[in-house]
């Protein structure tokens, strides 16, 4: 007797970091082992104002990929589901994935980009549109109609610090950004942290060198993706 199973559409959840990171940036960085040009001190906006930029997408850390290449594939052929060609967590983790399953994301598969990652999981879990898909795990934790294959943790955004900034300034945000959680933040008094919107996008704060993106570049590499170029 022969028994078949049909799969649920499936999701496979790419997690954004909630763990930030804090780095120096400048505009004069040199080869390693030179030192940096000296710049003037000098504010974005004021001497009472710190400016932040902030990425608008984040993740974190590296994760094994065997149990994902073992199953993508049932994956050659579908429609699968992106976010966006421009997402870290929403498209280049999940073509990295698929080529070392030995998927091509362009040519053995039908891309749909869903354009957030809530309408990716809702076409995967709809199953028409799409097959399979991926999407931040927040919002796959929202539907009963995805099953998920394999969770993806990625490198997160970095907090940086200019360094026009004046240097005792400077010290004084990295110290107080370093280690950092939400549960700090609002026992501080912050009652806007205190909020699924902001939870939705922070953890907690922890110091890295620059290895800690060495996975990025190796997917950078792997890709070929223009987004790192």
């Amino acid at each position: 007797m022969n028994l078949r199973a049909r799969l649920a559409p499936v999701a496979l959840a790419g997690t954004a970091l909630l763990a930030l990171t804090l780095s120096a940036c400048s505009s004069s960085a040199g080869a390693a082992g030179s030192t940096e040009s000296a710049q003037p001190a000098a504010y974005a906006a004021s001497a009472d104002t710190i400016v932040f930029g902030v990425v608008p997408d984040s993740a974190d850390t590296q994760t094994n990929y065997q149990p994902l290449m073992d199953y993508l594939a049932g994956f050659k052929g579908k429609k699968v589901c992106f976010v966006d060609p421009s997402s870290t967590s929403g498209y280049l983790f999940p073509s990295y994935n698929l080529l070392k399953a030995g998927i091509d994301p362009q040519k053995d598969v039908t891309p749909v980009f869903a354009g957030k990652h809530d309408i990716s999981v809702q076409k995967t879990g709809e199953g028409t549109e799409c097959e399979a898909g991926f999407a931040e795990d927040s919002e796959v934790a929202k539907s009963d109609k995805v099953t998920v294959v394999q969770k993806t943790k990625v490198p997160g955004a970095p907090i940086t610090v200019s360094d026009t900034l004046p240097a005792d300034e400077k010290a004084q945000v990295e110290k107080v950004l370093a280690n950092v959680t939400i549960d700090q933040i609002i026992a501080a008094g912050i009652k806007g942290a205190d909020s699924d919107g902001f939870r939705s996008v922070f953890y907690a704060t922890s110091p890295v060198d620059d290895k800690y993106y060495d996975l990025i570049r190796d997917i950078c590499a792997k890709t070929h993706a223009t987004q790192c170029q």
